[in-house]
C-alpha cells in the first residue's frame, strides 16, 4: 500500500484529441456486468458500525463503459464492490498511480486529491458498489522535456490502511517526471452507487 499525498490543483489542458482516443480505447474494452444499483448509505452516528472494507472483501474495477472526455481530459471511474458477506465502510479518496505492475515503482507522481470536493463515509452492504472518478489529462499537451512521456501498463489502486494495493491492467500514457502547475492524474472521493456515463465531475 502506498501512502496518499494530495498535491497541486488541476489545470485543464487545451486539446481534446488524445482524451477522445483514451475514451475510445476504454470503451473498446467493454464494461463489466451491471452491479447492484442499491446505493451505499452515509455512516450513522452512535454505535461503532461496520468495519472498514478490507482488501480481501473489496473488488476494484475500472468502469470503461462510463468513461468520458472533456476539454483535454479523460474521466474514468473506478468501481468498488463489497464482495464480503457483511457490510463495510468506505470513505475518502483512493490512492491511485500509474505503474507497470503491482510490485513495480509508480510512473511519475501519485494522483492528487481533487480540490473543493466534499468526501463522505459510505456503508456498503454485501454486493453494493461505490465509485470514484479519475481525471487524466492529455500528456501530449506538455513539453516533452518536462513530461518525459512514458507508457504505463495500468493503475495501482489502494484504499486506506486496510486495503492492499490492486493493479488494474490498462495502457495509459503518463509523465515519468512531475509537471509544473498541474497534475496529470486527479482523484475524486468515493460516491455511492456505480458510476454512470455523463455524471463525471
Amino acid at each position: 500500500m502506498f501512502p496518499y499525498r494530495p498535491s497541486a490543483s488541476i489545470r485543464h489542458a487545451a486539446r481534446l484529441g488524445a482524451g477522445l482516443t483514451l475514451a475510445a480505447a476504454l470503451a473498446a474494452c467493454g464494461s463489466q456486468g451491471a452491479p447492484k444499483s442499491a446505493a451505499a448509505e452515509p455512516s450513522g452516528h452512535g454505535s461503532a458500525g461496520p468495519a472498514a472494507c478490507a482488501s480481501g472483501s473489496l473488488h476494484v474495477a475500472l468502469d470503461a463503459g462510463a468513461a468520458g472526455v472533456a476539454a483535454g481530459s479523460s474521466f474514468v471511474p473506478l468501481d468498488f464492490t463489497n464482495a464480503a458477506r457483511a457490510s463495510c465502510t468506505l470513505s475518502g479518496y483512493p490512492a491511485v498511480g500509474f505503474a507497470s505492475s503491482l510490485a513495480g515503482p509508480l510512473i511519475g507522481t501519485e494522483g492528487s486529491a481533487a480540490k473543493g470536493v466534499q468526501s463522505a463515509s459510505l456503508v456498503l452492504a454485501p454486493g453494493e458498489v461505490a465509485h470514484a472518478w479519475l481525471q487524466i489529462l492529455n500528456v501530449a499537451n506538455y513539453p516533452a522535456d518536462e513530461c518525459k512521456l512514458a507508457q504505463a501498463s495500468g493503475l495501482r489502486v489502494g484504499f486506506g490502511s486496510t486495503q492492499a494495493a490492486t493493479f488494474l491492467a490498462h495502457p495509459f500514457q503518463a509523465c515519468s517526471s512531475g509537471t509544473r502547475g498541474s497534475d496529470v492524474l486527479a482523484v475524486y472521493p468515493v460516491q455511492a452507487g456505480p458510476a454512470k456515463r455523463g455524471t463525471a465531475p
